[in-house]
């Protein structure tokens, strides 16, 4: 309910009210009295109910209901004074002539944007009101009229001179709009003629003019399509477009698909409503545009973000989608089966043949398990040698025994490749839910088969089926736990750094810090290990502040030009402290936060989104870079890229490693590069080895490069010389040594 209406029903009413208490206790009649009060009233209460007298502008129906109830109005309270006047003193006259010259000129004023309403009301009530006092016959009765009749004409004049005022400024806004829209639309076209055309619809959404780069792009000729609705045009049918149109509402970027030739192109649309001098409706005028290659494009990034790139197979963000789903279909009949599949020996492979050869063997082990169980069953790659199988049936038919005896069967066949044929081994950890089981998330489920797979490999045994009482792994993981909570106090922890290089100049710019665990008891443990028991015990926060310590004290060493990076558990991002901690520690050594660089994997954004992102936010006000680790490895999401500041990607080094002969890794490669330059974001290679792949990554276009080519990880004494020295690097196979157990820096390069 708007104002207008309110505060006019009000107005109404309480003058009303006023003239009844006025005149109740004269000798008028009180029946006339009552009902001339009732039907004001009942106006006002019509007044507050129907609102759509306020669409004036939008029909001709509601612009004479206005002035029919305005010169209804008008005769209401010109009529007053016939019943009340003959029998009424002069102070009683003065009362109702002040009441009754408010309602004309309040009424008046009210009304001036519709002339003919505000005329009717006007000179209803002057006229009527103006004969019954002349019928007193009174001189002073005579003062009245002529006042009332001056005010109308004045009023009259002022309503003329304020719409006519009032049209003038609508007609030249109205032209001046039509004049920038036209030179908007012009410009646009102009300045984006490659892509954007200008079109024009009727009222009824008929397509009455488009630009000869719009019947172009349509394939049609004019003649065909003026007079085709505009929707109609699209296949299939816009139901967004549909309904702007409908509703006559300014729209932007819808998007529609058109198909040509047997070809699909997707469009974007932009219209508004275009209305002519009477404000009525007169059809839509727009922009077309099309972003076929976006969607192309998004769509290919969207399927490299779900899928494993080498195998085609479903990446572990998806197989993780897939079991939460089917957890939440669980029923008392049913039973969901995880299989986790490590190849046996696929690491000697590797070494001794090559990784073009083991790529291959990956690429054919995917298809046969795809081969196999692709119709009913989900199968995976995620990550290195590692499959996955998820498997749902009936519990009463179904044993998870056999379906893990013919999987290991299923590789009794050589697997016969380009330059060999090569018989491989698999071992199988499985994790079972059913209604027995309690309740568990997916993470729980991976878990339990990751376990069960790795007492499998311990024991040679093929597979397993994950029970509670298996501890021998539990037990060790304990023993590691309770030796790296003292690892820091007996000085075993130590990090090490490797330069990130410019691929242009071969500068260094950059070291990234890494951490090493020397234990006394168990000697040197990955990281892959260690740092998984860190996250789980709760020690990640005391070993990352040791590094995060330990490599400032030796950067803060360096020339001021190079940078430091460090790498991030999504553990720590859970702290909300983090933030507020590094400023102090920054602080202490008097390091440049802007020399700082946060390496973070996309394992971190699975969860706590919102916490992830706060942390980012403070660590980047205080000065620091963040940087997306391993991009392409198992969560690549899109998203992330979108909803999160980064300022640099790490293409992962199992891209770089199958680039030289994969084609399909190159163009992922060249698509990465291309997508962070277009986010603005510096790009660097990791696990570079060989001089082609510099020469591929600077064809590329690629920032910079990391890797044994340049130099292996070294020690903090080492790294300050190597800092201090030329500060350049020339790229030598010889700093890479095979059999150097140094390169396992963090757990996914372990992995």
């Amino acid at each position: 309910m708007t104002d207008t209406a309110v505060s006019t029903a009000a107005i109404n009413s309480v003058n009303a009210l006023l003239v009844f208490l006025t005149f109740r206790d004269t000798d008028a009649d009180p029946g006339l009295l009552v009902g001339w009060l009732l039907v004001n009233l009942l106006y006002s209460g019509i007044l507050l109910l129907d609102r759509r007298w306020e669409d004036a502008a939008q029909s001709t129906w509601p612009i004479r209901r206005v002035i029919i109830r305005a010169s209804f109005l008008g005769v209401l309270w010109g009529a007053i004074p016939w019943l009340v006047l003959p029998l009424a003193d002069p102070g009683h006259m003065l009362v109702l002539g002040v009441i009754v010259a408010g309602m004309i000129a309040g009424g008046a004023v009210r009304l001036s944007v519709l002339p003919a309403a505000a005329f009717g009301y006007l000179w209803s009530i002057t006229m009527l009101s103006g004969a019954a006092f002349l019928i007193r016959a009174e001189p002073l009765s005579l003062i009245g009229p002529v006042l009332l009749l001056m005010l109308a004409v004045f009023l009259t004049r002022h309503i003329r001179n304020s719409t006519t005022h009032q049209i003038r400024y609508v007609v030249n806004q109205f032209e001046l709009s039509e004049q920038n829209e036209t030179i908007n639309l012009l410009l646009n076209d102009f300045r984006d003629q490659s892509t954007d055309w200008v079109w024009e619809t009727d009222r009824r959404g008929r397509i009455c003019r488009a630009s000869p780069r719009f019947l172009e792009a349509a394939g049609r000729a004019e003649g065909h399509l003026n007079g085709l609705m505009i929707d109609r045009l699209f296949q299939p049918e816009p139901v967004a477009l549909s309904r702007h149109l409908k509703r006559r509402e300014t729209f932007r970027e819808v998007p529609a698909s058109i198909e040509l030739d047997g070809v699909v192109r997707h469009w974007k649309l932009t219209g508004r409503p275009i209305y002519d001098l009477g404000r009525r409706f007169s059809g839509y005028r727009g922009v077309a545009a099309d972003f076929t290659e976006e969607v192309l494009a998004t769509d290919r990034l969207s399927y490299l973000a779900h899928h494993d790139s080498l195998t085609g197979l479903s990446n572990r963000v998806t197989l993780r989608d897939e079991v939460e789903a089917a957890l939440g279909q669980r029923a008392d009949n049913r039973v969901i089966a995880l299989f986790l599949l490590d190849l046996d020996e696929f690491k000697a492979i590797n070494d001794t043949m090559g990784h073009p050869v083991g790529d291959e063997l990956l690429a054919a082990v995917g298809a046969r398990l795809l081969a196999r169980y692709g119709q009913e069953d989900i199968v995976a790659r995620l990550g290195g040698d590692e499959f996955a199988i998820l498997h749902c049936s009936q519990a009463s038919a179904w044993s998870p025994t056999g379906f893990a005896v013919a999987l290991l069967a299923l590789f009794d066949e050589p697997f016969k490749l380009s330059t060999a044929e090569l018989s491989v081994k698999t071992s199988v950890g499985v994790a079972l839910m059913d209604a027995a089981t309690s309740a568990c998330s997916p993470d729980d489920l991976l878990r339990d088969a990751d376990v069960a797979l790795y007492r499998a490999k311990a024991e040679g045994s093929g597979f397993k089926v994950f029970e509670p009482e298996m501890n021998e792994w539990a037990a060790r993981r304990h023993a590691l736990r309770q030796a790296l909570a003292l690892a820091i106090e007996r000085d075993e922890l130590s990090v090490v750094f490797q330069p990130i290089v410019d691929i242009s100049s071969n500068r260094i710019v950059c070291f990234e810090a890494l951490s090493r665990w020397a234990s006394a008891e168990f000697g040197e443990v990955s990281p892959a290990e260690f740092i998984a028991i860190a996250e789980e015990s709760g020690l990640m926060k005391t070993i990352g502040e040791w590094v995060f310590a330990r490599a400032l004290r030796d950067a803060s060493r360096w020339p001021k030009e190079i940078k430091l990076s460090v790498n991030l558990s999504a553990v720590q991002f859970r702290e909300t402290a983090l933030t507020t901690r590094f400023e102090t520690m920054l602080a202490e050594v008097g390091f440049d936060p802007r020399r700082l660089e946060l390496e973070v994997t996309e394992s971190t954004f699975l969860h706590s989104n919102e916490v992830t992102r706060n942390t980012m936010l403070g660590l980047k006000a205080a000065g620091a870079s963040i940087v997306m680790d391993d991009f392409g490895t198992g969560y690549s999401s899109l998203s992330y890229l979108r909803d999160f500041p980064f300022d640099k990607i790490k293409i992962d080094r199992t891209f770089i490693e199958t680039s030289k002969t994969d084609a399909a890794s190159q163009a992922i490669v060249r698509s990465v590069i291309a997508l962070g330059h277009a986010l603005g974001m510096t790009v660097t290679a990791e696990g570079i080895e060989e001089a082609a792949q510099i020469d591929m990554l600077r064809s590329m276009n690629c920032d910079e490069v990391q890797g044994y080519i340049f130099s292996q990880p070294l020690s903090a004494e080492a790294a300050w010389g190597m800092a201090c020295g030329t500060g350049y690097l020339e790229p030598e196979a010889g700093n890479f040594d095979a059999g150097d157990d140094v390169r396992p820096l963090r757990r996914s390069d372990a992995a």
